[in-house]
Parts: structure tokens; C-alpha cells; sequence
């Protein structure tokens, strides 16, 4: 397994509020994309996460799995009521992947 990469230190110094504060690895930051150095840092940060998460994919789809298996297909929240309406949350599997919704009802509809 390869080493993690580890990023040079350059310190850069940070004043604000009239405060001072150094940061090692502002050098990483380049909103333009165009430092080659910095590029060539984060792809070798990405090879190496790559590289350790392949190794462990078994593990992560079991665990995954395990999760999932755990979300009940179907939840509801305690209800409140407010100006004659009840309000409440369903949340489930069915509903696209614990995709959330409110709902409202009349009182006079759950009778």
C-alpha cells in the first residue's frame, strides 16, 4: 500500500481583524485551478483515498447494507395541530430513499 501524501508546509501568514495567523497550507488553496504543484498534490491525495477505499469496498457495502437494513420502511412524526390543522412528517424507504414530506389534514378528515 502506498504511503499517504504529505503536504509541504509554507507558511502564510493571515491578518484580519487585527489578528495574525499563520496557515501552512494556504499554498493548497488556488481558486483558479492553475497551480500545477498544488494539482499534482491533490491527485496524488485522491490516488492514495482511491487506492484505501478500494481495499476496503467489501467492508463498506456490508456496513452499508447493515445500515440500511436498520431504517424503518416507514416513520411518522407526533403530529400538532394549529388553526384546525394537523400537521405531521412521514418519512420512509418507499418515498424515494428517506425522501421527506409534510402533509396536512383537516381534523375533521381523521375521524
Amino acid at each position: 500500500m502506498m504511503q499517504a501524501p504529505k503536504p509541504k508546509k509554507i507558511p502564510h501568514i493571515l491578518e484580519q481583524h487585527n489578528h495574525s495567523r499563520t496557515d501552512n497550507y494556504y499554498w493548497l488553496r488556488d481558486d483558479s485551478r492553475t497551480n500545477k504543484e498544488m494539482l499534482s498534490y491533490l491527485e496524488s491525495e485522491n490516488e492514495y483515498a482511491d487506492q484505501w477505499f478500494s481495499s476496503r469496498k467489501p467492508y463498506s457495502d456490508e456496513i452499508g447494507d447493515e445500515l440500511i437494513q436498520q431504517i424503518p420502511d416507514e416513520e411518522t412524526s407526533f403530529g400538532f395541530t394549529n388553526n384546525k390543522i394537523k400537521y405531521f412528517t412521514v418519512t420512509g424507504l418507499t418515498f424515494l430513499f428517506l425522501m421527506k414530506f409534510n402533509a396536512a389534514i383537516s381534523i375533521t378528515d381523521l375521524s
